[in-house]
């Protein structure tokens, strides 16, 4: 499966979960990213999920919209087949990126600077 962002980027994708936990500040729904770790850096990750690239994610025909608080970047090692009696159990290195939505309050402090931006630039054209 494949993620798209806003600005088109298509990343390959392991897993993607949405939950609820306290980020700066207030309860927030959060996207849970799984990534395989053998395509990019940590870095290179990091550089990609910026606040504006995740502004709108596209996943699987749903559009997750305001995820633009990225907060957490990791790897982590993931069992992917448990042990029995023959075999060890494997694992997989994966990196995991959080990514936080926008509260109700801050959308709205968001559209009301727009909306102050633009009577701003109206004044400049009709004076």
């Amino acid at each position: 499966m494949f993620i798209t962002l806003f600005d088109g980027t298509e990343i390959e994708v392991i897993d993607v979960a949405q939950t609820n936990y306290f980020v700066k500040g207030a309860n927030r729904n959060v996207l849970t990213i799984q990534l395989k770790s053998i395509e990019l850096s940590l870095s290179d990750i990091e550089a990609l999920f910026t606040p504006e690239n995740c502004e709108t994610i596209t996943y699987d025909g749903t559009e997750f919209i305001g995820y633009c608080h990225p907060y957490d970047f990791h790897r982590t090692s993931i069992m992917v087949t448990p042990e029995d009696a023959e075999n060890p159990a494997t694992y997989e290195n994966r990196y995991v990126v959080n990514l936080a939505q926008r509260t109700y309050l801050e959308t709205q402090l968001e559209q009301l600077r727009a909306d102050i931006d633009f009577i701003a630039v109206m004044m400049e054209v009709f004076l």
